[in-house]
């Protein structure tokens, strides 16, 4: 009898982070349900949420469903966050298991910016919607202050991985056309200030415009308010597929109407997704 050394079981890390007022909501009670794919059983979970907020689970295919608690100030916060887990292509070896990142899913409600944080590596680009929506509950003015503090923070860290910024409404406005580097500091926070809410929207321009731009890219942020014109979720499986080396994250702002397909979008290959101020 030969006894394999790795048995793939096709499950998926999921990693949740939940953020509250721009910090970690750390040590709340999780309450959660997995639904298999099919229905034929659910799987009920609790736990606590760790000193950075987060959870960490195995997942096979199937729906989660996973609900924080916690008093913060003498008010109960409770915070959502919902997925479908998709299976994952199988493979063959303990070496290429390593390799694969945990899906990230993260909800951060009652902020002043966008996002506390991105679980990437390498170089990374910031897409930002600055369509006419983006002007709805102050969402533009959050899009400037988590520019702005992101720079502030690449600038701590001596801009050790290739940073750049651009938003788009039906076309594609670049900070500058190539990574920012520290000499740049007076022209990125001109820009940010400029920054406006205005014009439709074409996000599938934003990306390929940034892809054929910054060519080594790693890593692509993509905020938005919802609306994901011209994506759908076919055509974004069809999309993705060109570019296997990039990880994708999108983060949804506010209540629009599209946020099922960003999340549905974001469980498609290596990607993220944040929910803010839901």
């Amino acid at each position: 009898m030969i006894t394999p050394s790795f048995i793939d079981l096709e499950v998926v890390a999921v990693e949740i982070y939940f953020f509250y007022q721009d910090r970690p909501l750390s040590g709340a009670d999780i309450n959660g349900t997995f639904t298999l794919k099919g229905g034929s059983r659910i799987i009920k979970f609790s736990t606590k949420t760790s000193g950075t907020g987060t959870v960490s689970l195995v997942c096979p295919e199937g729906y989660l469903h996973i609900e924080a608690k916690k008093v913060v100030d003498r008010n109960e916060v409770k915070l959502m966050q919902e997925s479908s887990i998709n299976s994952r292509d199988p493979v063959n070896k303990k070496e290429e298991m390593n390799e694969r990142k945990p899906r990230i899913l993260t909800v951060n409600q009652a902020s002043n910016l966008i996002f506390n944080e991105i679980q990437c590596t390498g170089s990374v680009a910031i897409l930002g919607d600055c369509s006419g929506s983006m002007s709805i509950n102050d969402n533009i003015a959050k899009l400037r202050r988590t520019y702005a503090a992101f720079w502030e923070t690449a600038k701590k860290d001596g801009l050790k991985s290739k940073i750049a910024f651009t938003v788009w409404d039906t076309e594609s406005y670049f900070c500058t056309k190539s990574w920012l580097g520290l000499s740049d500091d007076g022209v990125v926070k001109n820009w940010i200030t400029g920054l406006q809410a205005r014009g439709g929207n074409d996000t599938k321009t934003a990306v390929t415009d940034a892809i054929n731009t910054f060519t080594s890219v790693e890593n692509i942020v993509i905020i938005c308010d919802g609306d994901v014109t011209p994506f759908t979720f076919e055509s974004r499986k069809e999309f993705r597929s060109r570019y296997p080396k990039i990880t994708f994250h999108f983060v949804a702002v506010g209540l629009g109407s599209d946020f099922k397909i960003m999340k549905e979008m974001a469980v498609i290959g290596n990607s993220s997704y944040t929910a803010t101020n839901i």
